[in-house]
């Protein structure tokens, strides 16, 4: 019998130099700028992906994100999907303005807390099984203005922007804001992406809050709500309130009667409350397609 041994080779790992700090890709068409808000101390980064592809005599959909830290890496790349097949598709892409802050981190935690949760009075009631946030809560109405009042002013003044197609994202304590903006300020965006909002906040007071709610829109007005699967299972609670299978559920049920409304629920293939932030920015991108 002949036996043969082989011996293994040994190889020597290549000398690299680490390059940190990568640029996004997409160039110079992803841009920033910095605001300070008029109505309470914060900063803002402001980051923007305006197309190449030249806007229509009508603008640009001009799609807001929440978390800008966070969204707009992700929403920059789906942006330049749509845009560089634009001269296939005929679809318009999207301007992206992501409020982000300025910070190193994908959440600012603390300066989120206040910006995204609304006003209220009294002692803030949480349900036990739902975590809180230990900064200051309650400035979504400054919040708000700081939207309306400076940033899409600015938007407006350095980009062609179709005023009849803007679009509100926010997930979780963000999508608790756009909610709030839905309910109060229904005709500041035509379309609303409110992501694994935190409907139970407050002791669901949104859900009150819908029963006072005019039964008819001024503008034809779109809400999308979604959830992960696998958060929607884990934090079912049952609620007064919650007479549906999920929160979002209910919101969308106390809608039916209003007019010149179109309300529609996702629930996230197995998507955590985490997963389903980038699984909902998959669909900002459809809310304003046929």
């Amino acid at each position: 019998m002949c036996t043969v041994t082989f011996q293994a080779a040994t190889t020597q790992a290549e000398e690299i130099k680490l390059q940190q700090g990568v640029t996004l890709v997409g160039g110079h068409q992803n841009q920033q700028f910095e605001l300070n808000s008029k109505f309470h101390a914060q900063k803002y980064v402001i980051q923007v992906y305006q197309p190449k592809t030249p806007a229509p005599k009508s603008g640009y959909p001009v799609i807001y994100l929440l978390d800008g830290n966070a969204t707009f890496p992700y929403a920059s790349i789906m942006a330049q999907a749509i845009d560089n097949t634009a001269f296939r598709s005929h679809k318009t892409p999207p301007l992206i303005v992501a409020i982000a802050y300025p910070t190193d981190q994908s959440f600012d935690l603390k300066a989120r807390s206040f910006d995204y949760t609304p006003p209220y009075q009294g002692k803030l009631k949480q349900p036990a099984h739902r975590g809180s946030s230990d900064y200051t809560q309650g400035g979504a109405e400054q919040f708000f203005q700081f939207i309306q009042q400076q940033l899409k002013p600015a938007i407006a003044a350095h980009y062609t922007i179709n005023a009849k197609q803007q679009i509100l994202f926010g997930h979780s304590y963000g999508g608790l804001f756009t909610l709030y903006t839905f309910l109060n300020h229904p005709d500041s965006f035509q379309f609303y992406l409110a992501a694994s909002p935190s409907i139970w906040w407050n002791d669901y007071a949104l859900l009150r809050q819908l029963s006072s709610m005019p039964q008819q829109f001024k503008q034809p007005t779109t809400l999308w709500l979604s959830v992960g699967e696998t958060e929607n299972r884990e934090k079912r609670q049952a609620h007064p309130l919650v007479q549906q299978d999920s929160d979002i559920a209910q919101f969308s049920h106390d809608l039916m009667q209003h007019k010149n409304l179109n309300v529609k629920t996702f629930e996230l293939a197995n998507a955590s409350h985490i997963e389903a932030l980038f699984a909902a920015l998959n669909l900002v991108f459809k809310i304003n397609q046929p």
